[in-house]
């Protein structure tokens, strides 16, 4: 187990869930930390296999209250996981200290029991090979009512350049 707390410099995506999955490689898994609020709390831990003892140490730890005053972040990656260890997993991510919120990272999704996955939602992270359109990302790191906005914003001009437009058959 390899475990680390830092802080991130640069403002993200709002998190309003209490619990994520990225599917990805341990390589990759360094970049959900840039993703984060600049004035986070993170502890991340590296797994290779978490067990029912792993699970019980990540229960114990990431029960614990947070700072009222900074969002905790509790990353987790693992190569693999047994069904026993996401049985304990199920409490601590369906109902998480207040301020707390949860990324689980692996390579092996398809491990995760049914009701393990219906707890969290899912991050997709852009692979470093490829070019992300920074207007996408922005769009992604507003909340849901700038999200709103800008579809209609969108929708508006669609339909001014399609105004007089008709289809003659």
């Amino acid at each position: 187990i390899s475990m680390s707390i830092r802080k991130v410099s640069s403002p993200k995506i709002n998190f309003n869930h209490h619990a994520y999955l990225v599917t990805t490689d341990l390589e990759s898994w360094s970049g959900v930390a840039g993703l984060l609020p600049t004035d986070a709390n993170i502890e991340s831990w590296n797994f290779g296999i978490i067990g029912i003892n792993e699970a019980r140490e990540i229960r114990e730890r990431g029960g614990r209250a947070s700072d009222p005053e900074r969002k905790r972040f509790v990353l987790i990656w693992f190569a693999s996981i047994t069904p026993e260890a996401q049985n304990v997993l199920l409490k601590i991510l369906e109902e998480p200290p207040i301020g707390t919120v949860f990324i689980l990272g692996t390579t092996q999704a398809g491990l995760l029991l049914p009701t393990l996955l219906s707890r969290l939602e899912t991050l997709i992270l852009p692979e470093d090979n490829q070019e992300t359109d920074t207007e996408i990302l922005d769009f992604i790191k507003n909340s849901p009512e700038q999200r709103l906005k800008y579809i209609e914003k969108l929708l508006d001009e669609n339909e001014d350049n399609h105004k007089g437009v008709s289809l003659d058959f």
